[in-house]
C-alpha cells in the first residue's frame, strides 16, 4: 500500500512513477525554446504527467536564464563582449541558437536549445546574447510554452 506522501494520478489514483516526458516546443516575440525529454512523474495509464517536484519549473527557469551567455552591460548602456570586454554593436545582433544544459536540484540535467538575438564578437569570435528585460519575458513565456507542448502540468 502506498504511503499518503505519494503522489497520485488525479483520474485513476495510481501512484505516480518517475518517466521521461516528450519533447517540448514554444515561442515568443523574441526567444524560442526546446526542450529535450525529461524526468517527469507519470501516471504508468497514461492518464497525466506533472513536474517532479515543487518548484521545479521556476528552477528550469531560472537554470535556462543563468545558463546564456549573455554580453556585458556597460555604462550607458553599452553593450562589451563577455570574454573579451571589447565594444558589441547592438544593431548586428541576429537570431541564433544557444544548447544549455541545466543542472537541477532533484532530477536529472534538462538540455534545450535556446534561440535569441545573438551577436559575434569581431575580436574574439565568442557568440552572445543580447539580453533585456523583454527578452527575459519572453524566455519565461516560451519555456511555459514548451513545457505545456511537453504535455507536462504543475
Amino acid at each position: 500500500m502506498p504511503s499518503e506522501s505519494e503522489a497520485r494520478c488525479d483520474v485513476c489514483d495510481a501512484v505516480l512513477v518517475r518517466a521521461l516526458s516528450r519533447s517540448g516546443e514554444g515561442a515568443f516575440v523574441d526567444a524560442a525554446v526546446a526542450l529535450q525529454p525529461f524526468d517527469v512523474l507519470a501516471c504508468p495509464d497514461g492518464h497525466e504527467m506533472r513536474y517532479p517536484y515543487t518548484g521545479w519549473s521556476n528552477e528550469v527557469r531560472d537554470g535556462i536564464l543563468d545558463a546564456l551567455p549573455i554580453a556585458v552591460v556597460a555604462p550607458l548602456h553599452a553593450l562589451r563582449c563577455r570574454a573579451c570586454e571589447e565594444p558589441l554593436d547592438r544593431d548586428a545582433a541576429e537570431p541564433g541558437e544557444v544548447s544549455v544544459r541545466v543542472a537541477l536540484s532533484q532530477a536529472s540535467p534538462l538540455l534545450a536549445i535556446v534561440h535569441v538575438p545573438l551577436l559575434r564578437c569581431e575580436h574574439c569570435g565568442v557568440e552572445q546574447v543580447v539580453f533585456s528585460d523583454d527578452l527575459g519575458s519572453d524566455l519565461v513565456d516560451a519555456v511555459d510554452a514548451a513545457l505545456e507542448d511537453a504535455g507536462v502540468e504543475p
